[in-house]
C-alpha cells in the first residue's frame, strides 16, 4: 500500500493555509525543512546535513509530516546540492512509509527554474 502523499498548495494567503492545514494535522509530528530551520540547526554543519537529519527524524517518528513552507523561496534561494540532496531523499523514501511532503507557495511551480516539479511528483 502506497502512504506517501506529496502535496504543495498554491495559494495567495499561504502564509494562512500552510498552518491552519498543520493545525488540523497537529497530532502528527511535523519536521520544517524550511530554510531557516536548515541553517539553523546546531548539531548539523551544513544545510545538507540538517536535511538529512530532519528526514531520519521524519522516518523515526512516522507517521509524520515533513513541511515545506515558502517552496517558491526555498527553491530559488537553495544552491544546487541542496537541491539535489532534497531529491534524493524523496527519491529514498519507501513509498510504504507514512509521511506526507507539504508544501507552501505563492508562485505556481511552473514559474519557477530547474523544474521543482519533480520534488513533488514522487510515488
Amino acid at each position: 500500500m502506497d502512504f506517501t502523499l506529496n502535496i504543495l498548495t498554491h495559494v495567495v494567503f499561504q502564509d494562512h493555509v500552510g498552518p491552519a492545514i498543520l493545525h488540523e494535522l497537529e497530532k502528527f509530528p511535523v519536521h520544517s525543512l524550511g530554510l531557516p530551520s536548515l541553517l539553523s540547526d546546531p548539531g548539523a554543519k551544513t544545510p545538507e546535513e540538517a536535511l538529512v537529519h530532519i528526514f531520519s527524524e521524519a522516518r523515526r517518528t512516522t507517521p509524520s509530516i515533513l513541511y515545506l513552507p515558502q517552496f517558491h523561496l526555498w527553491w530559488e534561494n537553495a544552491h544546487e546540492q541542496l537541491k539535489a540532496v532534497l531529491q534524493t531523499l524523496l527519491e529514498e523514501l519507501p513509498s510504504d512509509l507514512p509521511i506526507l511532503l507539504f508544501g507552501t507557495s505563492s508562485v505556481p511551480l511552473s514559474d519557477l527554474p530547474d523544474e521543482p516539479s519533480s520534488v513533488f511528483l514522487h510515488h
